[in-house]
Parts: C-alpha cells; sequence; structure tokens
C-alpha cells in the first residue's frame, strides 16, 4: 500500500503524522503532504470556522474549505500552498513503473485509486485532470461533489463548455452537483474510463 494524503489544514497535522507512523509499522507507506489540491501551482485561501475556534463545535473544523460557506466577515483566513494536482499526479504517479503483480499471493494486479473531498476545488481540479488527459489513469474514483460556492474557484469557462457539450441537455432539473458528476461521467464512460462515484 501506497498513499499519498493531501492535507492542507494545520490542524489535522499532528493526526496526519499519527497516520504514516501507524502504515509504516505495518510495513505500508503514507506520504503526507500539508498542500491544497489546484488546477495550476499558487496559493489557496481557507476559511476557518469560527465556533470551532471558540470551543463550541470541534467538529466543525473538518468543513475548513476554500468556500467561505458561512459568508462571515469575521472567519479566520489561512493562506496555504497550492499544487498543480494533474502535473503532480503526472510526476509522482503516473511515472512509475507498477509492478503487473503483486509479491504478495492472491493480491492480483496492482490498483491505483483516487478518494477526493476537497471542499469546492473538485470544481477547477477536475476539468484539469480531464483536459490533461490525466483522470483515466485511475482504476477508481470516489469523492465528494460540494456545492459551486465560489465562483473564483471554478475552471475556467467550465459550465459553458459542459453546456456545449450537449451533456448538460439530458441532465436538465438536477442540481449543479448532480449535472456535474452526470457531465463527467456521461464523457470518462464513453471514454472507456473508471466513473467518479460521489458519495
Amino acid at each position: 500500500i501506497c498513499v499519498f494524503a493531501f492535507e492542507p489544514n494545520p490542524l489535522h497535522a499532528a493526526r496526519q503524522t499519527e497516520i504514516a507512523e501507524s502504515y509504516q509499522k505495518k510495513g505500508w507507506r503514507y506520504h503526507y503532504l500539508p498542500y491544497a489540491i489546484m488546477d495550476q501551482v499558487g496559493e489557496l485561501t481557507f476559511y476557518r470556522n469560527t465556533n470551532e475556534e471558540q470551543g463550541k463545535d470541534p467538529n466543525e473544523e473538518w468543513g475548513f474549505s476554500a468556500n467561505n460557506w458561512r459568508k462571515s466577515t469575521s472567519a479566520n483566513k489561512l493562506v496555504v500552498q497550492g499544487v498543480d494536482f494533474s502535473a503532480w499526479l503526472t510526476k509522482n504517479v503516473f511515472s512509475r513503473s507498477l509492478p503487473t503483480k503483486s509479491s504478495k499471493v492472491n493480491h492480483g494486479s496492482p490498483t491505483v485509486m483516487m478518494k477526493m473531498d476537497i471542499e469546492g476545488a473538485e470544481w477547477s481540479v477536475i476539468p484539469k485532470l480531464v483536459t490533461d488527459g490525466v483522470i483515466c489513469k485511475f482504476d477508481k474514483l470516489v469523492g465528494e461533489m460540494h456545492p459551486l460556492g465560489d465562483a473564483g474557484l471554478v475552471h475556467p469557462n467550465l459550465m459553458q463548455r459542459y453546456a456545449d457539450s450537449g451533456y448538460g441537455l439530458a441532465n436538465k432539473g438536477k442540481d449543479e452537483r448532480e449535472r456535474f458528476s452526470q457531465s463527467l461521467n456521461d464523457i470518462l464512460s464513453a471514454s472507456g474510463c473508471a466513473i467518479f462515484e460521489d458519495f
């Protein structure tokens, strides 16, 4: 097992380190990367939930996001470094030679899987993975689609490109997440790629 875990929230750094150490004891590799996933190299502003910081709801920090969902003027901001995820995958994952079979009995061929929960940034990251031809290199894709939120996170001309493709026409009446997921899976399926399973 080899895992690359991107987590830009510094409050989760200690937990990520614990997980990496646990994996290492089992002989597995777990690489914690304290960066945001983007469609280009740069910086991304995240908003921290103020209720958590006041001790009101410790679980709300999991909503740490590049979208200021609560439209709070007092939300604490944190600027984090981001990586061009498509380029990073090409260099660090898909440039590797995978063994055709596991050295362990009954494990079969290796599988490359992506689990994505990036709090709204998928609106720019996924289209870049598609246009760069990277998304079809995964054997399995799972993730969570979030509301559109901040238009600044959307890949340039994303909605127009989907409308022009004709895929959006079959998805009228659905919310933006459903339309995006269905359009993406129509494209992936037509290309013979693994579909994106929204959780």
